[in-house]
């Protein structure tokens, strides 16, 4: 089945979003793209973001835990994990 996609950034652009206070991401081991998808609106509103990180579907996609810590303290946010 072939579904559309959209990155977060143009999303919220393209549908004049004005505020995002929270989000939270569940995507099987792709939330990295999405995160990559969704810089502007990260640091736009700043929003309290909840997230799964599953070790072995990420280093499938070639990324580890550190390069999402990374993403997030280049912009500002702290990490508390669970």
């Amino acid at each position: 089945m072939e579904v559309p996609a959209v990155a977060l950034d143009d999303w919220s652009r393209d549908s004049n979003l004005t505020r995002c206070k929270a989000m939270k991401l569940d995507a099987e081991g792709s939330e990295f793209a999405v995160l990559r998808g969704a810089q502007s609106l990260l640091e736009k509103f700043r929003p309290f973001l909840i997230m799964e990180i599953n070790t072995i579907l990420f280093e499938q996609g070639g990324i580890s835990p550190a390069d999402v810590a990374d993403f997030f303290q280049e912009r500002g946010y702290r990490i508390f994990p669970a």
